[in-house]
């Protein structure tokens, strides 16, 4: 089950404008309708950008991150005469892409690590610096009360720490809609406060 997979759909045939403009207003059963009406044509234009390089779970966590990035940013969305489908391709194939240079980057860094003073000895380079960043980004993001921690957590494990959606859901003994929710919730929550990421840095980081 993913995150809009836990709402109901929205009722009667699917209208496209409608939809959008509704998910505009903050509904997620609109955003119901609409993954409904793409989720497999999205999920077949990964497979075929993929080429057989991807395992079932790590195209599924794409395919989420997908339809939750196009529910955040569907503001930005212009051509409402056209169909949806190539701007989710779109994304998807951005997503798939920034997976592979990430897998390319971790295996050219692999073995580099942290000065001891910072505790991490064992961890790759990037790993480190992320681990660090993250715990202060939480930190600030607890403290000035703009999220929940569980859903900060469920960014934190699938996000930064690159978890697989399904196995951090049976690890926690929640349906995968429900870690699916918590994080496109919680992005939501950190973007109406921070419209971009260097807003959010300069927040956490003001002397960097």
């Amino acid at each position: 089950m993913s995150e809009f997979e836990s709402y109901p759909a929205g009722p009667g045939a699917y209208d496209e404008a409608a939809s959008i403009q509704m998910v505009r207003e903050g509904s997620a059963e609109a955003f119901t309708d609409i993954y409904n009406q793409y989720h497999d044509a999205v999920r077949g234009s990964l497979l075929y950008h993929a080429q057989g390089q991807l395992d079932e779970m790590t195209l599924e966590d794409i395919l989420q991150d997908t339809f939750t990035k196009a529910f955040i940013k569907m503001n930005t969305y212009e051509n409402m005469d056209k169909s949806l489908r190539p701007w989710l391709n779109t994304i998807a194939y951005n997503n798939l892409m920034d997976h592979f240079r990430k897998q390319a980057l971790r295996k050219r860094i692999e073995g580099g690590k942290m000065p001891d003073d910072f505790g991490i000895e064992n961890l790759p380079h990037d790993t480190a610096i992320n681990t660090l960043a993250s715990k202060a980004i939480v930190a600030y993001l607890i403290e000035h009360d703009i999220t929940s921690e569980e859903r900060l957590h469920a960014i934190i494990a699938l996000k930064v720490e690159e978890q697989h959606g399904q196995e951090y859901s049976d690890g926690l003994g929640v349906p995968r809609g429900t870690t699916g929710s918590r994080i496109h919730r919680g992005i939501s929550d950190i973007t109406e406060r921070f419209s971009k990421p260097s807003e959010l840095l300069d927040a956490v980081f003001p002397d960097a």
